[in-house]
């Protein structure tokens, strides 16, 4: 039994320093970690485009519609503000939507691509 222990312990430790070497943190023991939390702490990064995901800067109001939770209204918001302000580079730039949250970019994540 002593042996898995110190198995067990040789690895953990070995997991933290290759945590350490590549600059990652690990959460304070019993902390649950969020989408959001993680991602706020992270540059912002490029979406990857899914197959058969609907391009965000290009889709008319009819495709924007099959995103989970996007009605016309919504869609029309999205159309208006990537003409107002060009198209979105990145996922939580669609936060700048008045009705879309991180609830809702969570909603359609992988449904949606930026190029």
């Amino acid at each position: 039994m002593a042996k898995r222990v110190m198995a067990g312990l040789g690895v953990a430790l070995l997991c933290c320093l290759a945590l350490a070497l590549i600059g990652m943190q690990l959460p304070p023991t019993g902390a649950r970690l969020s989408l959001s939390a993680a991602h706020s702490s992270m540059e912002r990064m490029p979406v990857p485009t899914p197959a058969g995901a609907v391009n965000i800067n290009a889709a008319g109001e009819d495709e924007l519609c099959l995103l989970t939770g996007i009605g016309p209204a919504l869609a029309q918001r999205i159309i208006d503000e990537r003409e107002q302000n060009g198209p979105f580079a990145y996922a939580e730039d669609l936060t700048a939507v008045k009705g879309i949250g991180q609830k809702t970019l969570e909603k359609i994540d992988g449904q949606f691509s930026l190029e």
